[in-house]
């Protein structure tokens, strides 16, 4: 029930922020949200799946700025962890998003000129350093937008939050984990 208060008191407070970030995916995630009368762990789950659209929301804002297409941001982050690093290997590995190799491809040009990624003759991708400071930006940005909401709790309520959150994730890996067998 703490636990559940806890996050609860951190989504209403994501669903009053300001725009940016706003909270557009935010809202159409917690129009799923159990009533006041549902258990807590549905509660507590429901509330984790909006923290994860709000961190969306806050994700999405901190690279409006940049005037990129999704997919092209979605193809520069996937860059800069080292997932991929050619326009075909995005077009497979995303391939349920729609865009194809041709549509990533132009996305790579883009990044190409904005100086983010450098492209080799064989149309490998590589991050610059320029484009690792703009992926490293967004990124603190991001965490900026996502966490301003969690100040609705005092250091003490944040403290007991980790806490419960740490006893969480204990207990359902040891649930996760097979029983012993008998000799």
């Amino acid at each position: 029930d703490e636990l559940a208060e806890l996050l609860g008191r951190i989504v209403e407070a994501s669903l009053d922020a300001a725009d940016p970030p706003g909270s557009w995916a935010l809202s159409r995630c917690h129009n799923l949200a159990p009533g006041e009368d549902a258990a807590a762990l549905a509660k507590i789950d429901q509330y984790l799946d909006d923290l994860n659209a709000f961190r969306d929301d806050a994700h999405l804002a901190s690279f409006a700025a940049y005037e990129i297409s999704g997919h092209g941001w979605e193809l520069f982050s996937e860059i800069w962890k080292g997932e991929v690093n050619t326009a075909a290997e995005m077009a497979e590995k995303t391939a349920h998003r729609g865009h194809d190799q041709a549509a990533y491809a132009a996305a790579l040009d883009d990044l190409a000129a904005r100086g983010w990624v450098t492209v080799n003759d064989d149309g490998t991708a590589r991050l610059t350093a320029a484009g690792s400071i703009v992926r490293e930006n967004a990124e603190k940005q991001t965490d900026r937008y996502f966490f301003r909401p969690w100040l609705v709790l005092n250091r003490a309520e944040q403290e007991q939050l980790l806490q419960l959150l740490t006893a969480a994730d204990e207990q359902l890996v040891q649930l996760a984990e097979p029983a012993p067998s008998l000799p």
